[in-house]
This record gives structure tokens, C-alpha cells and sequence, in this order.
């Protein structure tokens, strides 16, 4: 994750009108977060596949979905942790 905060604002110098995202070693929740407070998106593709690739057939869909949720739930904590700080310290100035 150091690489990436270190690459995103070179790669934002050159790219100014969409969003960035990131798709490299996103492979937990944690992970998944603190990209998340970096990038504009995060992908996730090979976490997935591996995830997925010895499953039943009839259990892919429940274990993509259990470890989306965990995802969202992290997407969703940084962005509502964010929220929150921004309004305190809008509040103490």
C-alpha cells in the first residue's frame, strides 16, 4: 500500500479527468479499505478467481458474496469514518 499512495498522485498528475482506480493486491477487507481511502475504486479480480476456482459449483455465488460483503463493509466504514472526521473538524474551525 505504500507503493500505491506513493504512485497515485503521479499518476493523477497525468490523469486529471477520471477516476482512478486501483487493482493490485487487494485481497482482504483491510486492504480493500485502505486502498479505498486512496483511489477513486477498487478492483478486485484474481482474489475472486482463487476464492472461487476449487468450489462447487453450487457454492461459488455464496463465497464471491461473503467476501464482497466483508469488502463493502470496509468501502462503507472508511467513507462513513471519513464523513465523520471531516464534520468535526469542519465544526473546530
Amino acid at each position: 500500500t505504500d507503493a500505491v499512495a506513493a504512485m497515485l498522485p503521479k499518476i493523477r498528475h497525468h490523469v486529471t479527468d477520471i477516476p482512478v482506480g486501483v487493482g493490485f493486491g487487494i485481497r482482504d477487507a483491510a486492504t480493500a479499505h485502505t486502498i479505498g481511502k486512496m483511489a477513486d475504486a477498487v478492483v478486485i479480480g484474481s482474489k475472486i478467481i482463487q476464492l472461487i476456482d476449487n468450489q462447487s459449483r453450487d457454492k461459488v455465488v455464496s463465497v464471491a458474496s461473503e467476501f464482497l460483503s466483508g469488502i463493502r463493509t470496509a468501502l462503507e466504514a472508511g467513507t462513513f469514518a471519513d464523513l465523520v472526521r471531516e464534520f468535526y473538524a469542519l465544526r473546530t474551525h
